[in-house]
């Protein structure tokens, strides 16, 4: 039995083989990272002002054809181990986001500098799709000139190390499934901190999140945790932007297949049937 998942309809061709597709609600997140080294964006509005003019819904369901799910409700997804149902939606507001940016000082008296956006991925099409989107929204709701950045993975993280980078744009997949695995990233009392993630130098996040880590009763732990996901929504310092599904194809001679809600393959009781 493989459990979380949603699968489709046979797919069979005589030319082919019989499979079956399976699809599994992603816990990858995809996000925008502000670069929190720079004074650009030290002012909150800024940051809220871009975080607004994203249209998440359009991106994963019109953009992308449904290829993920909306980050509307924060940082991680919701699942069998996190409960984000309470947190407020992310919503687009463009004049809001201008009424924001113009009380920031700038406008047509003070251009935005421009700004450089890196994603790691030279033949990564659907992060190209929705950067070109990004680029285009900036352009035309703050008027903010955004270059894009389509690196390697080496050239990204010495862009960011340089400040070369005001942006970029950075997914992640937990590797166990608990909120912890998300909440753990902006922690500032993390050692050896990722270069490519902000802190959120907050000693409420890190109350919340030492919390959360402490208490067992699962509803309360999920309470701390949510406040962690709210704090970076207020913060946006980083802009989740869709949560990535999984996507099988598998024989249907493969029996006994199980598979994680992370995206892992588990072979140790699979076996091969005819069919």
């Amino acid at each position: 039995e493989i459990r979380n998942c949603d699968w489709s309809s046979d797919v069979c061709s005589s030319d082919l083989f019989a499979h079956k597709v399976i699809v599994i609600p992603g816990s990858r997140v995809s996000m925008i990272v502000l670069n929190q080294r720079i004074e650009l964006f030290q002012d909150a509005r800024i940051r809220q002002a871009i975080d607004l003019i994203i249209d998440r819904d359009y991106i994963a369901n019109e953009l992308l054809n449904g290829d993920g799910i909306p980050a509307s409700k924060g940082l991680a997804p919701n699942s069998s181990y996190y409960n984000n149902s309470e947190l407020p939606n992310k919503i687009k507001n463009i004049a809001l986001a201008q009424q924001l940016f113009k009380s920031a000082g700038y406008g047509k008296q003070k251009v935005f500098p421009p700004i450089h956006l890196y994603f790691a991925g030279i033949n990564n099409n659907q992060t190209k799709i929705y950067c070109k989107y990004l680029a285009k929204q900036l352009n035309e709701c703050l008027g903010i000139t955004c270059k894009i950045h389509m690196v390697d993975i080496k050239t990204r993280l010495d862009a960011v190390k340089q400040n070369k980078a005001q942006c970029w744009k950075l997914g992640w997949s937990p590797d166990y499934p608990d909120p912890e695995a998300y909440f753990s990233l902006f922690y500032s009392k993390n050692a050896g901190q990722n270069p490519l993630l902000p802190k959120t130098n907050s000693a409420i996040y890190d109350f919340n999140y030492e919390s959360g880590m402490a208490e067992m009763e699962n509803s309360l732990r999920n309470n701390y945790f949510t406040n962690c996901d709210l704090i970076l929504q207020q913060e946006n310092w980083v802009l989740p932007i869709m949560y990535e599904d999984f996507v099988f194809v598998y024989n249907l001679k493969v029996r006994g297949l199980h598979i994680s809600p992370m995206g892992l393959i588990d072979f140790t009781t699979a076996f091969i049937k005819p069919l």
